[in-house]
């Protein structure tokens, strides 16, 4: 199951602090060294790394106008799926060919015309 960067930074966090829990004396004395788990730990800390790296990719195309849809492209997904993960972002105006992504409130129904019959 994915995760959001908010819950990979809160596991990556608590794996350092579990590892800083670690007694170096003790292991190094023969006591049996949970590789396996260091090395979890150490995989989650690189994937929260590999987000923040990638959010900041995303944004810097974006900044240099770069298309929703390149950059979904580039991802491997969708125009949609690229967007939807990481924008709408906050990169000053919107690239060459694009409209700027404008927040509406919902439309309130329109009223029933008397001319119509109605």
């Amino acid at each position: 199951m994915a995760r959001t960067k908010h819950q990979l930074e809160k596991a990556a966090a608590e794996a350092a602090a579990w590892l800083d829990t670690l007694d170096p004396e003790e292991l190094a004395s023969g006591a049996t060294v949970p590789a396996d788990l260091i090395a979890v730990t150490r995989a989650l800390e690189a994937v929260a790394a590999a987000e923040q790296a990638l959010e900041a990719t995303v944004l810097a195309a974006r900044q240099n106008g770069r298309s929703w849809g390149r950059i979904g492209i580039a991802l491997g997904v969708s125009r949609q799926a690229a967007l939807q993960r990481f924008g709408p972002m906050e990169s000053g105006s919107a690239p060459e060919g694009e409209s700027p992504r404008i927040e509406r409130s919902p439309r309130a129904p329109r009223p029933r015309s008397a001319a119509r019959g109605h």
